[in-house]
């Protein structure tokens, strides 16, 4: 990239992340909080941004890790609206680069990325695979390593283990996935699926009552329809297992509270 590209990328990336930043991302709020106090003496965002920029990429060049991260971030977040709103067809493999030398490092958020970049090519780039080629393998390859945290992440590869895409198909490692990610409360689709399991008994033994605690939980997500899932058990399950349901959802309602709270 030119100077003038870097300055344009680096300028959108810090937007991008003063946006994040007041809506409360801990991450964010360092790292602009970082480059304002650099601006007290510049007294220029544009000159600052670009600088800090600049001081990562020397510093990803000598292997360290979290720059390799952040360069990468930069990058990715940098070209926001470009895509979209100009049409210009942008090489990728920049960014690549500088994730995968932190995630071959052992740097999880970059193996995360790596492995969000390589998946779905079609959610992340509006659909056009001309930016970036999907390969599920290597998505896979990197979503493992990382023993992703968080909610999205952990969905994305029990889906994978449950769909057999980029790893043989596995409902033991799908059905441990898709726990992690349901009890954490922000994915209604991974508690749907989990209760689909139970009721099935793929990868975990049957138990149409967790099926229908899991329903009921989904259900609770405005615009997440379950309903059909719901009344059929209902009709299977007699009175008294419908109400160990209920207290089953609520129980589970409680642990996902008491996690989100920690």
């Amino acid at each position: 990239m030119t100077n003038r590209q870097e300055s344009a990328v680096a300028l959108r990336w810090f937007r991008w992340m003063k946006r994040i930043a007041k809506q409360g991302d801990a991450e964010a709020k360092s790292q602009v909080g970082w480059i304002l106090e650099f601006e007290v003496t510049n007294k220029q965002a544009s000159a600052a941004v670009l600088w800090y920029f600049k001081w990562l990429k020397r510093i990803a060049e000598q292997g360290n890790a979290e720059a390799q991260y952040l360069v990468g971030q930069i990058l990715e977040f940098g070209w926001i609206g470009e895509r979209e709103e100009k049409g210009v067809l942008l090489d990728d493999a920049e960014e690549v680069k500088w994730y995968r030398k932190a995630a071959e490092q052992g740097h999880v958020k970059a193996q995360d990325w790596l492995g969000m970049m390589y998946w779905e090519d079609d959610i992340f780039r509006g659909g056009d695979d001309r930016y970036f080629g999907q390969n599920n393998e290597e998505a896979a390859k990197w979503l493992r390593k990382s023993e992703p945290k968080d909610a999205i992440t952990q969905d994305i590869l029990g889906n994978m283990y449950y769909d057999g895409v980029g790893v043989p198909q596995d409902y033991v490692e799908a059905a441990k996935w898709l726990r992690k990610a349901a009890e954490q409360g922000e994915i209604p689709g991974a508690q749907f699926r989990l209760g689909r399991m139970y009721e099935k008994g793929q990868g975990v033994p049957k138990d149409e009552v967790e099926a229908y605690a899991w329903y009921l939980l989904a259900e609770e997500y405005e615009f997440f329809d379950c309903e059909e899932e719901i009344s059929d058990l209902e009709e299977r399950l007699t009175a008294e297992q419908r109400k160990k349901g209920r207290a089953r959802a609520a129980e589970l309602r409680r642990l996902i509270e008491q996690k989100s709270a920690e």
